[in-house]
């Protein structure tokens, strides 16, 4: 919703915690939204086409270490801002 109102949400929820300007904001609000677009794809690929338990493992495991390699990198990318 953010994007569409050009305006990054993230930044309203978490702008005091994590002190970036707005142009940073943005690109990690499009960043994270096509990072969530792949996830869902990715899901949904697995969900119907592997076993059950090979989509609880990688929906338990994978998927947040996933998120939480991507977020430290894009904390790293985005120090500039």
């Amino acid at each position: 919703a953010g994007l569409l109102w050009g305006r990054s949400t993230l930044e309203w929820a978490m702008g005091e915690l994590l002190p970036m300007r707005r142009e940073g904001w943005m690109i990690l609000t499009r960043r994270l939204c096509l990072l969530f677009a792949g996830l869902a794809v990715a899901n949904e690929v697995i969900w119907r086409n592997f076993s059950t338990e090979l989509w609880v493992t990688l929906e338990t495991f994978a998927f947040p270490a996933v998120l939480v390699l991507f977020l430290w990198v894009q904390i790293m990318a985005l120090q500039g801002y």
